[in-house]
């Protein structure tokens, strides 16, 4: 699936657990971009150490 607004094109596929590093770096910056702006710069550490990582995700994806 493909979207293409205002000179800003995405493409939505299914990745592999060869990719866990790319999503993971994906997700920290995403979490990070929306809640950093109101949460404890601890907390927010915290959260995103334990739930956004490699080793999560590459188990996560070996499951889809």
């Amino acid at each position: 699936m493909s979207f293409n607004q205002s000179n800003i094109a995405v493409t939505v596929r299914r990745i592999g657990v060869s990719e866990a590093a790319m999503l993971t770096a994906l997700m920290r910056r995403a979490f990070e971009d929306a809640f950093a702006h109101n949460t404890d710069a601890e907390d927010l550490k915290a959260h995103i150490d334990t739930n956004f990582n490699v080793t999560r995700q590459q188990a996560e994806l070996k499951h889809v």
